[in-house]
């Protein structure tokens, strides 16, 4: 008899509850920051009520991805209780490798979802049947494998990529590739990134008379190597090469140190942060043609402070940062980026979509002396004067109707 006590006892710590559907489901807004496959949760989960309102939920779940060294994702999932279930939060988290295809990791999501809902689920219905399955030694995980002595690469990973295409028409033709890899190192203690970068765009205008070309090539790397201090302090020196066509640069290298505060503590990054950083950096360029000051190679010396802020909530999300910069040789070469992205549910139905950028630019050392011509500005081919730069997007939806959103229909 206490055998199979002991049995029945270690089969239900070991496992994930499936469960069935009860006489009042409970209502769930399912709220993904991220490339989710919301149809397929739905598939899976369907013993709970799905609304397209949050307003109109019991259970608010919030899910969050961010890259992971290893080039996988870690999804932090919060379910935040609302209305009876007010006060009820619990949080989960979930690491997908990079190996696993896109129906593995969200069989594996699925699998969290299930077991953040049932806290919620018992309070609905203390007399809820709950069933369980027991996961196989193959699915048990090892903590050891992903320990920094069981990791044969230490953390390191190596990634490289290929593309192109073309667009081929009567009088005009197109033709992009790009090629490069990155290597990055990540540990709570060291961030190190280094990537390099191949990058060509051809246009070609034909009309029965001549045919005119556009080439533009950008090719280069860029690195940084950052150490954490502790949990609000870090810092790191920067490193680049480049070399551009359309901003008049044969070569530019640049190197300097960095160095950041972060008013929360990082571990806090994927619901709030405000970081304050501060960058001097040397730049040594080589210019393709001489520069409006005459000009045809120099060295630079620049400094310049962003304060960012980012907070992730179920009203929505807001990004925005503020950047200054300028040369020490001449404090009037500046610039000043003012960017801002909300995302925001402003009340039940009504949903906000706003981004607005906008740049003081009088610091354009690179420009070529000589006006561009029609064509260089048509073709841009080449960047041109300008002391401002703004961008303004707007978007406003509005829903009204059933609040249920649990029918699945993918017929044509």
């Amino acid at each position: 008899m206490m055998k199979q006590f002991l049995q029945t006892f270690l089969f239900a710590l070991l496992t994930l509850p499936f469960v069935h559907a009860n006489e009042d489901p409970i209502k769930v807004f399912i709220d993904c920051r991220t490339n989710c496959d919301q149809v397929f949760y739905q598939q899976q989960i369907g013993y709970v009520d799905y609304v397209r309102d949050q307003n109109m939920a019991g259970v608010h779940v919030l899910i969050t991805a961010f890259p992971m060294a290893s080039g996988g994702r870690k999804y932090e999932i919060s379910f935040l209780g609302k209305n009876e279930f007010e006060g009820m939060e619990q949080q989960l988290t979930y690491e997908a490798l990079p190996m696993i295809t896109s129906d593995e990791r969200r069989k594996q999501m699925v699998q969290k979802l299930k077991l953040g809902l049932v806290s919620f689920m018992l309070k609905s219905n203390p007399n809820l049947d709950v069933h369980v399955k027991v996961r196989g030694k193959e699915g048990a995980a090892d903590k050891k494998d992903a320990s920094l002595e069981e990791d044969p690469w230490k953390h390191w990973v190596f990634e490289t990529y290929v593309n192109g295409n073309a667009n081929i028409q009567k009088s005009q033709r197109t033709f992009n590739w790009r090629l490069g890899g990155e290597i990055s190192h990540v540990t709570e203690k060291w961030r190190i990134l280094q990537n390099a970068y191949y990058n060509n765009n051809t246009k070609i205008f034909i009309d029965e008379e001549e045919s005119i070309r556009s080439i533009l090539q950008r090719y280069g790397t860029n690195g940084r190597i950052v150490r954490s201090i502790d949990d609000h302090w870090s810092a790191g020196i920067f490193e680049s090469f480049n070399h551009s066509t359309f901003s008049n640069l044969n070569a530019s290298v640049g190197i300097g140190p960095a160095l950041e505060y972060s008013l929360f503590p990082y571990q806090e990054v994927t619901f709030r942060e405000i970081t304050i950083a501060y960058f001097n950096r040397i730049y040594f360029r080589d210019y393709l043609e001489e520069t409006l000051y005459g000009m045809t190679e120099e060295r630079l010396w620049d400094q310049s402070i962003r304060i960012s802020a980012r907070f992730r909530k179920p009203w929505g999300s807001l990004f925005s940062s503020l950047q200054g910069r300028h040369y020490f040789h001449d404090f009037s070469k500046n610039s000043l980026a003012f960017n801002n992205r909300l995302n925001l549910q402003v009340f039940r139905g009504l949903a906000l979509n706003m981004t607005c950028n906008f740049e003081f630019i009088n610091d354009q050392l690179h420009l070529p002396k000589g006006e561009a011509s029609l064509e260089d500005i048509l073709l841009q081919q080449r960047s041109v004067s300008t002391d401002f730069e703004f961008y303004f997007a707007l978007g406003v939806a509005y829903t009204f109707g059933s609040i249920f959103n649990n029918v699945i229909n993918t017929r044509l």
